[in-house]
């Protein structure tokens, strides 16, 4: 008699309603609920709210698989002759490890290449360069010496 009433769940009866699914559904009815004193149930849909903000934008997905290749389009017309002038086109032979640049960039000009004006004040300035560094050296070597009070 009580499978003509109950739902068995689990091995235990229950007044809950068959789904349809095998599983129980227990119909709950609400006193006082109307629109003045609504009653809203966690996990049941109401109202829908306002727009919230937009979220972070998430990471790039994996690419597909590319698309077969396509028709090629049509040809295109045929443009204007090129306008060759007196000098616009030149041939010049440079030699080894020579730059012809009004850029040059670092490490692009050999040494060998500077001129004997250059050349003369990179050494003027080593020269000076070397002076001061005896100098220091032996600045350190007598303060080093003198005794400390």
């Amino acid at each position: 008699m009580a499978d003509q009433f109950l739902n068995q769940s689990n091995g235990v009866y229950t007044s809950a309603e068959d789904d349809g699914t095998g599983k129980p559904v227990t119909a709950v009815y609400l006193k006082n609920n109307s629109e003045d004193n609504p009653l809203y149930i966690k996990g049941m849909p109401g109202e829908p709210g306002p727009q919230g903000p937009q979220g972070p934008k998430g990471d790039k997905g994996d690419t597909g698989p590319r698309g077969p290749q396509g028709e090629p389009g049509p040809k295109g017309e045929k443009g204007d002759p090129a306008v060759i002038e007196d000098g616009s086109i030149t041939h010049e032979m440079l030699g080894e490890n020579v730059v012809r640049s009004k850029n040059i960039g670092t490490g692009s000009v050999m040494p060998d290449n500077l001129n004997s004006e250059v050349k003369a004040m990179f050494d003027s300035l080593q020269s000076q360069i070397d002076e001061l560094r005896e100098k220091v050296a032996g600045s350190d070597d007598s303060a080093n010496n003198e005794p400390q009070e």
